[in-house]
Parts: structure tokens; sequence; C-alpha cells
């Protein structure tokens, strides 16, 4: 059984301030992204994030708290919380993802595009027109 207190390095009667800030500074310190992404450090850091959970709610305290009592009173027992007898293992598979090309958002870009072009050619067109009706009638 993890012993979340010594994860969160503090004694068992902790108040709950007193675990929220270890839990702070710790996962400052334990962040993986700050870390540089080590496999290391993100083991460290699920364990005290698990650990913060479990001592952050009172009544997860409270049973945690039971079952470490009772393990300790009886070490050769395989103590096992029923969540942790019965949930299978989740398949860690990585999801594959797939570009899918969408013709509709395709259209509305050359759209767009064609759009912006004439928009363009009408500017030109008209400031060349309107130049040589100036110049015309400044003969």
């Amino acid at each position: 059984m993890k012993d979340y207190y010594s994860a969160l390095e503090l004694n068992r009667s902790a108040s709950s301030t007193e675990i929220k800030s270890a839990f702070r500074r710790l996962s400052m310190h334990l962040h993986p992204d700050v870390n540089g992404g080590s496999r290391y450090f993100e083991e460290k850091f699920k364990e005290i994030n698990e650990a913060y959970h479990v001592l952050a709610d009172a009544r997860k305290r409270q049973a945690y708290d039971i079952i470490v009592w009772h393990a300790a009173a009886n070490p050769q027992a395989n103590w096992q919380t029923s969540t942790q007898a019965s949930a299978p293992k989740p398949n860690r598979q990585r999801a594959v993802y797939r570009r899918v090309y969408r013709p509709d958002i395709e259209a509305l870009r050359l759209e767009r595009e064609y759009t912006r072009v004439f928009w363009v050619v009408t500017l030109v067109i008209s400031v060349v027109v309107f130049s040589g009706l100036w110049a015309f009638s400044h003969l």
C-alpha cells in the first residue's frame, strides 16, 4: 500500500490547508512540463496527484487511514480496496487521428480567394480608368 503522507512529505495529522500547500509546492517542482517531459518526473507527479486526491477528500482520507491502519496491524494480509481488486486495466492504445478532406472548406477557401482577386482587379481597372479620365479632362 502506498504511503500518501510520505509522497506529499506530510505527517498524519496534517490539515487540509497543509495538504493543499504541499501538493502545490511539489507539483510545481515535479511537473513533467517543467522538467522536460522526463518519465521519472511524470511518474512522481502522478503519485503526488493521486495522493492529493485521496487526502484532500475527507471521506477518502478516512477510508485510506483505516486501510493503512489495518494493513499495519496485519502485514501478512493482502489489503486491496474494492476498486483496486475489480477494476480492469485500461487499454492504453493511442488514438489514431486522420486528416479528413472536407470539400466544403476547400470550396469556401477558393471562393474567398476568387473574391479577393475580383476586388483587386476591379480596383486596378477603376484606377486606370479614372486616371485616364482625369488626364483627358486636363488637356
